[in-house]
């Protein structure tokens, strides 16, 4: 199963919009809101605009088709929108427990912007650096251990948030995802299959697929509150 997923998730010009309402926002110093006690960045109070922004964001996310097949989300987090200028990092740490499955972190300016300020992943005994064109997000599996490394010019802009998937077991997930990976692949083959007998389609792959998918969110979905 992949650690993590990287999307388009809003065009660049809904980042550039986000972006444009920063100034008539309240900002709180990103170590009085929890985390690391090395984090050194600002956040948006969650009031005002605020909350537009944050619609745009979870909504896109919610609705993103890649995304979902990779975290069959069932609850995702407001978004928390983050700047970090000169001297600002957030030192390696491992996000807590009950936050959700996966994290994102969504680029709202582009990377030729800012110095450092790479997202870096512990994988697999080394370091993976990510930074993203803006209006770019990357999706990562809890547990992963990870910081924000020092900007040392300019700022960096990102919104941050969490998902819980409808399914609690990682292998689970990865069965599902394999599953509707192939519903995907035969659903734009719906004329074609439309046409085929009543037992030709018990046998289609596309129905079987439909009917493994199904039977794995009756035996193994945490249907509370979906």
């Amino acid at each position: 199963m992949n650690t993590y997923l990287i999307i388009d998730l809003i065009e660049k010009d809904v980042a550039d919009y986000i972006v444009s309402k920063f100034p008539l926002c309240d900002w709180t110093c990103g170590n009085k809101t929890g985390g690391h006690i090395g984090k050194v960045n600002m956040e948006m109070v969650n009031e005002g605009i605020y909350h537009e922004l944050d619609r745009i964001v979870v909504q896109a996310l919610m609705d993103h088709a890649e995304a979902k097949i990779f975290t069959f989300p069932k609850q995702t987090t407001p978004a928390i929108f983050s700047k970090t200028g000169p001297g600002g990092e957030y030192p390696i740490h491992s996000d807590h427990p009950t936050l959700g499955h996966y994290s994102m972190t969504l680029f709202l300016n582009e990377p030729d912007e800012y110095d450092g300020g790479e997202l870096q992943l512990y994988i697999n005994n080394k370091i993976e650096s990510i930074k993203l064109e803006k209006g770019k997000a990357i999706i990562y599996t809890h547990g992963i251990p990870h910081a924000v490394s020092k900007v040392t010019k300019g700022e960096r802009l990102v919104s941050v948030n969490w998902t819980r998937s409808m399914y609690d077991n990682s292998d689970i997930r990865g069965i599902a995802s394999d599953v509707e990976s192939i519903v995907n692949y035969y659903d734009s083959m719906q004329d074609e299959i439309n046409e085929l007998s009543f037992e030709e389609t018990i046998n289609h792959p596309y129905f079987k697929a439909l009917t493994t998918s199904g039977s794995l969110y009756k035996m193994f979905a945490n249907k509370d509150s979906l």
